[in-house]
């Protein structure tokens, strides 16, 4: 709604050179909110899904879920207070009607405001509007490449927390301490940055849509350079280590009984990785084994003994042996990455947001704006995630089964091979919107973005215009304004 009938509103009220300052600083207000959305879920992610936490289990296990629910009760509770102050606007004043003129209205050859009879016409003129739209090179090539763009991103972004865990084996609460400012203040630097440059440089036309297509490019290929950033974390670890087909049950932990511990991982004193203490051959009595399958139970010290299926001589296994130095030096470099690619492909959203509300005509600039909204959410929105979901599944090592025959979640990944199929994936249909871009600056020429267009605000003041057979005399624009102040007062 904000933009489909937002940007119209801005465009029409504002001189058209001023108009990149304006989207740029919309788009800004809207990042606020997943800027204290974020930081809201670092502090709670600290903490238990429950009251109770399991002794021994950290935000660094797998296992770990933060008090996510938690976040809908706060950010509930803060609405109240603003959704209150809506009853204190005051109520409109009673005074002399003020005939307001669309300055997009539709004549005939004879001047009479051409108006739909009913629903079928309206249907019908909507559809044709609809086609009109389409038919614009530079409305379509942009469309597409926007359509892409937020498939690759949304799912994307829906799961590259899971990714960065896998990858790189941060807690949960510190990925959304580190995406907060990399992530979103990389974006909201890029969309400002990119307005300035349109300013400085005024950026028309063909020479704004090279920009967008320069942006798109450099960011794809840092997005690809990500294929490249890994490192050897305990889930890393973990996965290259087991297959789908090998069992789990080795021969030196055979008599410990571990089909139903749950994953929680240990390392040697040497860094090899274990499933569990169970499958490092920690000896663990069957009422031990229940302590980690209830979560509301206690669970063994952090550090175990005697285990057979280390390979150092102290026999000792805990997650604390397992190092993370060489993954937290890997995950600095691949959030910076991230915050360049994500700020340089942000340089030319204002830019194409001008080139889509100035690739048509005036009076078809909500429709296609709201059109376009509709696709985006249709074939990019709404599948991005379902997409993105089922290539992390073609990973799974391990299925957990809560019942038998019936397939749980996926407890271990081949982090690995994800790290490659993620970011080429996410490469290439990137790169789809890239040529989607070049195909807007082939068909770019002539298009102006800041060019004030000639509109009945122009027109003189013996101009009139007939609707219902009632002549109204259109006025230029500062006497629209003084009449209607004079009117209020």
């Amino acid at each position: 709604m904000p933009f489909a009938l937002g940007l119209p509103l801005i465009d029409d009220n504002i001189k058209k050179n001023n108009l990149p300052v304006y989207f740029a600083g919309m788009f800004l207000i809207r990042m606020v909110g997943p800027i204290l959305g974020f930081q809201i879920g670092t502090v709670l992610q600290k903490y238990y899904y429950r009251f109770e936490q399991p002794y021994g289990l950290t935000p660094v296990d797998p296992e770990w879920i933060g008090r996510w629910w938690m976040g809908f009760l706060i950010v509930g509770a803060a609405l109240l207070l603003p959704s209150l102050a809506l009853f204190f606007f005051p109520t409109p004043k009673a005074g002399s009607p003020l005939n307001f003129i669309d300055k997009n209205v539709r004549k005939n050859s004879k001047g009479h405001v051409i108006m739909p009879k009913g629903i079928k016409s309206k249907a019908a003129d909507f559809f044709k509007t609809i086609g009109s739209v389409l038919r614009q090179p530079v409305y379509f090539g942009s469309l597409i490449g926007r359509i892409c763009d937020v498939f690759a991103f949304k799912g994307f972004y829906v799961f590259l927390p899971k990714y960065i865990e896998l990858q790189f084996g941060l807690p949960q609460y510190k990925i959304s301490m580190y995406m907060q400012p990399v992530g979103i203040a990389a974006v909201a630097i890029g969309v400002f940055l990119g307005t300035v440059a349109m300013r400085v440089f005024k950026l028309e036309g063909r020479r704004a849509a090279g920009f967008v297509a320069v942006c798109s490019g450099v960011a794809t290929f840092l997005s690809f350079v990500n294929v490249f950033i890994g490192c050897n974390s305990t889930m890393t670890a973990l996965g290259q280590n087991l297959d789908s087909k090998i069992s789990l049950n080795y021969s030196c932990m055979s008599d410990c009984g571990c089909a139903q511990m749950p994953m929680f991982p240990v390392c040697d004193t040497a860094g090899n990785v274990f499933y569990s203490p169970c499958h490092a051959g920690c000896p663990l009595t069957p009422n031990e084994i229940a302590k980690f399958v209830n979560p509301n139970s206690t669970v063994p010290g952090k550090v175990f003994h005697n285990c057979t299926c280390v390979e150092t001589v102290d026999g000792q296994a805990s997650r604390q042996f397992c190092s993370t130095e060489e993954c937290d030096q890997m995950a600095l470099v691949y959030f910076l990455f991230m915050a360049l690619w994500w700020m340089i492909g942000s340089l030319g959203f204002t830019a194409e947001s001008l080139i889509i509300l100035r690739s048509v005509p005036p009076v078809h600039r909500s429709v296609s704006l709201g059109f376009t909204g509709f696709l985006v959410s249709l074939f990019a929105t709404l599948p991005s995630p379902i997409f993105w979901g089922l290539i992390f599944d073609q990973f799974c090592i391990k299925w957990d089964q809560k019942c038998k025959n019936t397939k749980g979640y996926c407890s271990i990944y081949n982090a690995t091979e994800l790290r490659w199929w993620l970011h080429i994936l996410y490469s290439s249909i990137k790169f789809t919107a890239l040529l989607a871009d070049i195909f807007v600056f082939y068909h770019a020429k002539g298009l102006k973005l800041a060019e004030e267009e000639k509109d009945i605000h122009n027109v003189d003041s013996a101009s009139k215009i007939k609707l219902h057979s009632t002549e109204y005399p259109v006025q230029p624009l500062v006497k629209q304004k003084e009449m209607c102040v004079k009117n209020l007062k």
